[in-house]
């Protein structure tokens, strides 16, 4: 199946948007809340909804009361090309045509109603059954294929998680299978399936069982382990060691800060000091330099110079 052109109005956050698409690989970019999901949200619904739905409920539009329409043009394996018209809403408002062309440009009216449902997931083989068969969904239609293909960016953990073993029809697994087997032909992909084929071979054995022994790869993977282990414990050791001497250092840089502030205190109360000495010292100067004490002084010397005399005389 190949998309040819989707037009969407009153979907969700798109007001009015058409994409035409070319053949190969098509990419929506652009910043967020442009409407990129919208529009892949609004292609799983032209395939896969029914417009009449609970889940058609949540395409209302954040801007009008007007119901959602998209009309999504594709061409299948045959080159022939297929358009479906759907208006979701309720049971009266709803509607769904299925249109068919065999040159792209003329296109005449091939279903209505559920039989566009009914025939659009038996064109796909997605797993899918008809609406209101055996094992068919109530709510919003799922398969493996409907997930791998159309599944939201944002759930990567439901597409990896999500099996077709749990397909409600085997339509999934048998286009999967085919698919498999056309691809297997591919000499590309034989060669990539036998490189992959030698690589399991060299980890296990035919019954499954994990290869032992010297040469077993699991045995080098063991090794491999053990060795980063043990450089992990080297580092480990030479981080805490590394981080002993950082605290050592920062000791005695703290050590180193108070010894100079101690300096720097011992220092100011030398210079204190000296000043204080310095003026005592003048001060002691200028008191004996002054007439009255050099008298007193020269007095006090002469009594001092009879004092020793007296034994001579």
């Amino acid at each position: 199946m190949r998309l040819v052109r989707i037009s969407v109005e009153n979907f969700r956050a798109v007001r009015k948007t058409a994409i035409d698409f070319a053949p190969g690989l098509n990419v929506l970019h652009g910043p967020n809340d442009l409407g990129k999901s919208t529009v892949a949200t609004a292609i799983r619904a032209a395939l896969l909804t029914p417009p009449g739905s609970s889940e058609a409920e949540t395409y209302a539009s954040w801007f009008t009361a007007e119901n959602p329409r998209v009309e999504l043009t594709f061409a299948d394996n045959h080159e022939h090309y297929w358009r479906i018209k759907k208006t979701f809403g309720t049971s009266s408002s709803s509607s769904a045509e299925l249109l068919h062309s065999k040159d792209g440009k003329t296109f005449t009216s091939d279903s209505k109603g559920r039989q566009v449902e009914e025939k659009l997931r038996t064109m796909l083989a997605w797993g899918i059954p008809a609406p209101g068969g055996k094992g068919a969904p109530r709510g919003a239609p799922d398969s493996f294929l409907a997930t791998a293909l159309l599944g939201a960016q944002t759930d990567v953990d439901g597409i990896l998680e999500i099996s077709i073993a749990e397909d409600p029809d085997e339509s999934g697994k048998l286009r999967l299978t085919r698919a498999l087997a056309a691809l297997a032909q591919d000499p590309l992909f034989k060669r990539v399936l036998d490189t992959a084929q030698r690589e399991v071979d060299s980890f296990f054995t035919d019954t499954g069982k994990r290869r032992r022994g010297q040469s077993s790869r699991f045995k080098e993977a063991g090794d491999r382990v053990n060795l980063l282990n043990a450089e992990l414990d080297e580092r480990n050791r030479l981080m805490q060691a590394s981080q002993a001497i950082e605290a050592e250092v920062s000791a005695l840089r703290s050590r180193h800060a108070e010894t100079l502030a101690a300096l720097n205190d011992a220092q100011c109360s030398w210079r204190r000091h000296s000043a204080a000495a310095l003026s005592t010292r003048s001060d002691v100067r200028s008191r004996i330099g002054s007439e009255p004490t050099r008298r007193r002084w020269g007095v006090s010397m002469q009594r001092s110079g009879a004092h020793r005399r007296s034994p001579l005389s």
